[in-house]
């Protein structure tokens, strides 16, 4: 066997292993339509990724920060389980809603999709000081 043949044999497995049908498949997404397994997984946490965080107080006040960009917003989830926020001083001008995923596969694993994509998120253990204290300054309240 050639030294060509040999390097042909490597760079083919090579690109079978990094290929993304070896191994483990796609997780199988599924919509949560349930609003009260959505108000569980948002309902006074913070959830975020990578360049912005979201806090959800439980009294339908939320948080963003995303690039160094502060936001106050309303927040309330439709019967369809869709979450959707709003300008704070205009709580009926909705500005998106999302629709939150989790996998069939890892029930703890979730997603949300909204009108530029889907973005994979985590939910942090404690909100992040800065978006609780924005949102006690404007709302007056804890």
């Amino acid at each position: 066997m050639n030294i060509m043949n040999i390097l042909t044999r490597w760079a083919i497995l090579a690109i079978f292993i990094a290929s993304p049908m070896h191994g483990q498949a796609e997780p199988q997404w599924i919509n949560i339509e349930d609003p009260d397994e959505v108000r569980e997984l948002v309902a006074g946490k913070a959830i975020g990724d990578k360049g912005w965080v979201e806090y959800f107080r439980a009294d339908g006040n939320m948080a963003e920060l995303a690039h160094d960009s502060m936001a106050i917003r309303k927040w309330s989830i439709n019967d369809n389980g869709k979450l959707c926020t709003a300008v704070y001083s205009l709580p009926d001008r909705i500005i998106t809603c999302y629709t939150f995923q989790r996998t069939t596969s890892d029930p703890a694993k979730y997603r949300v999709q909204f009108n530029e994509g889907v973005g994979n998120f985590k939910v942090f253990d404690e909100p992040p000081k800065r978006l609780v204290d924005a949102l006690v300054e404007r709302t007056g309240t804890n």
